[in-house]
């Protein structure tokens, strides 16, 4: 065999080599795993479909302070759709902000800041009303769910009396889809200042995961 063939046949085993390898490499990366929404533990949610904007929503109907009422309100089915309840205290999840009549905004209601600022004027949301108080402590800020960018909104003020004290608060998303947003809600509640932050914690961890799961209608 002449040093002519020899080269020939290392480098062709060189190039198999190669291959051999890179096959290996690539199939060795991770796939990237779709992250699947966790609900709040001890909290039951009820797939709610066709209701309202909702093609499909999370219904949290039990567990933690968690219950339903009668609502008078139906999906496309004709089926009574309770709403939900929180220590007595509805929790509302409006569809689109684009069918408030009361909601005063310019520039339309596709964009949360414009949306949040509406919000604010408009009488039938409890955002005016607590932005009265003098000790009301307002908290905006965009947080990502899921593949969406909101708007997290915390209006709360305690009230004091001699030695009995409560504190109201709001807390809200605002959510943009299909050129529009939507707003997941607990207005008008109290609580003690000692069970504010693991309340409010509770109900961020289940409006997100509402927020994370629902499915609009187009």
């Amino acid at each position: 065999m002449t040093l002519k063939n020899i080269l020939f046949l290392l480098a062709v085993a060189v190039f198999f080599t190669s291959c051999v390898n890179s096959k290996k490499s690539t199939s060795s990366i991770p796939k990237e795993e779709k992250v699947v929404a966790t609900p709040p533990e001890g909290v039951t949610f009820t797939t709610i479909k066709n209701y309202k904007q909702f093609a499909s929503i999370q219904m949290p109907y039990e567990g933690k302070g968690f219950g339903k009422q009668e609502s008078g309100q139906f999906n496309d089915s004709g089926e009574e759709v309770p709403s939900i309840l929180h220590y007595g205290s509805h929790i509302t999840p409006y569809g689109d902000l684009s069918k408030t009549t009361h909601l005063k905004t310019e520039g339309g209601t596709n964009d949360i800041d414009v949306v949040l600022e509406g919000l604010k004027k408009s009488a039938p949301f409890h955002i005016k009303r607590y932005l009265t108080k003098e000790n009301v402590i307002e908290e905006y800020s965009d947080v990502k769910i899921g593949d969406k960018i909101c708007k997290r909104v915390l209006v709360s003020y305690i009230f004091t009396r001699e030695d009995y004290s409560s504190q109201y608060y709001i807390l809200g998303y605002i959510v943009p889809h299909n050129g529009t947003t939507a707003y997941f809600a607990k207005e008008g509640s109290k609580t003690s200042p000692k069970s504010f932050e693991s309340e409010i914690n509770l109900l961020d961890e289940t409006i997100k995961y509402m927020i994370e799961t629902v499915e609009f209608k187009e």
